[in-house]
């Protein structure tokens, strides 16, 4: 059968698949844009994990889907893949798995670079589907063995602390008060440092004040674009390098933080001019467009989905995207989840998406899990009692059981907050500098927010 006849072949018998058929070609076509390029043969356990994803779904991520677990399909957009790798890599990838790495089949990926881009995808992932018949048993019964059961576990945190270093309240004779907010994270010997104040210089006093060392922080989170968040940066960079060159050497960021926020007066981001100064002193920024784990069991959320209109952010200026010149929306606005066996911790900067969305957000990649605390700003010192009655319900459904509401919370609405979930006093504070959460203690909020 010649190539032009075998393609037609496949693209009928891809238009008569059912649907939910075509939906896990769809995912395999995502997975093997992930296949080490470098990557000649496969690794053992690699073609068992390219059935499983055939029939049961894979997680569409940036990462190698073989360095990951197998688990439900993320259906993330085609668009953000690029559709002519993906077939070719399928193609060769068929051709080795199956041992027939013949010069015809490399005239076969020269051939399918020729198709169209939307059916290059669906057709590459049909070669591979139809190549691997009667598998579905016998993939049902590795799915559900033990050592799959292990491998379908996401990597998770047993020593956990969180310190705030700025906010609005001291909680003791320690330390400088701010609109503005940082958070130093601990995570099983990983320090992060998630935003950087409001004043140059009020995290870096506020963090000798309590006596921990920040030279040896290599990575900083940055929530989003605010003057309050981002300030203290270039400080702690030129500081902490005197001591350690890779200190806070990278900044992890989400897509839209640079983009321009005209004004009336001018640039109204400042982070623009940031990027160009701290790159100066040999930082770099890692721009995220999507979720991404940054270290094991330490979850950046990148965008968040705006499911629920929260709106919860008060500027109310304009932002030039891609799309053109829109409401700002803050959309670049992040959090870090990070996954312990008592469930999630999500610290957030201002949770300008909205702690719902947010949340919601994280249920799905990790479905079922309890949220052990919310820590950080979350802009609902505006909100009506209508809004934080809505938020404390559904807070309620995620079984919130901390709340160190620092920041732009405000004080009202952590209390009001606290009364609806029915927390006890010492589980749902308003945070101060120095305060700290640690896994398997909970709050410690220092004498005036106790």
């Amino acid at each position: 059968m010649k190539r032009e006849d075998f393609v037609k072949v496949a693209e009928e018998a891809l238009d008569s698949l059912p649907e939910e058929f075509r939906s896990r070609i769809q995912n395999v076509a995502i997975l093997v844009e992930h296949v080490p390029p470098n990557q000649s043969r496969p690794r053992p356990g690699q073609k068992r994990r390219l059935l499983l994803g055939i029939f049961h779904g894979v997680p569409a991520t940036k990462k190698s889907v073989f360095d990951l677990p197998i688990g439900p399909a993320h259906n993330r957009a085609l668009s953000q893949h690029q559709p002519k790798r993906i077939a070719c890599d399928t193609i060769a990838l068929l051709a080795v798995f199956d041992g027939a790495a013949s010069q015809t089949s490399m005239d076969g990926v020269s051939q399918m670079c020729k198709l169209s881009s939307l059916r290059q995808i669906y057709i590459s992932a049909l070669l591979i589907a139809l190549s691997l018949p009667n598998v579905s048993v016998q993939l049902a019964e590795a799915q559900n063995s033990p050592a799959a059961s292990i491998q379908n576990t996401p990597a998770q945190i047993h020593a956990l602390k969180v310190t705030l270093l700025s906010t609005m309240l001291v909680g003791s004779t320690t330390g400088l008060g701010e609109w503005g907010f940082s958070a130093l994270i601990e995570a099983d010997g990983h320090r992060v440092l998630l935003d950087t104040g409001a004043h140059p210089d009020t995290v870096l006093q506020n963090a000798r004040d309590l006596k921990i060392d920040l030279s040896d922080v290599r990575e900083v989170i940055l929530t989003h674009n605010h003057w309050d968040h981002v300030s203290g940066l270039m400080t702690l960079r030129k500081e902490m390098m005197k001591k350690n060159p890779s200190a806070l050497s990278v900044v992890h960021v989400a897509r839209g933080i640079f983009y321009s926020r005209p004004a009336p007066e001018g640039e109204d981001n400042r982070m623009i001019a940031v990027k160009k100064e701290y790159e100066a002193t040999g930082g770099k920024f890692i721009e995220h467009e999507e979720s991404a784990e940054i270290f094991p069991g330490a979850w950046l959320t990148g965008p968040v989905p705006r499911k629920y209109p929260e709106r919860n952010w008060s500027v109310s200026g304009k932002v030039q995207t891609p799309a053109g010149l829109v409401e700002d929306t803050i959309p670049e606005d992040q959090s870090l989840v990070l996954n312990t066996p008592e469930g999630l911790v999500v610290v957030t900067g201002c949770g300008h998406a909205g702690i719902i969305n947010i949340l919601t957000f994280a249920r799905q990649e990790f479905p079922n899990e309890p949220v052990e605390a919310v820590i950080g700003g979350l802009h609902l010192f505006p909100a009506t009692d209508e809004q934080l009655d809505w938020t404390a319900d559904k807070m309620k459904e995620f079984k919130v059981a901390n709340l160190m509401g620092a920041h732009c919370t405000g004080i009202e609405a952590v209390y009001r907050i606290r009364q609806k979930l029915g927390l006890a006093r010492a589980s749902a504070v308003v945070g101060s500098v120095g305060s700290t959460f640690v896994l398997g203690e909970g709050i410690h909020p220092g004498p005036l927010a106790k």
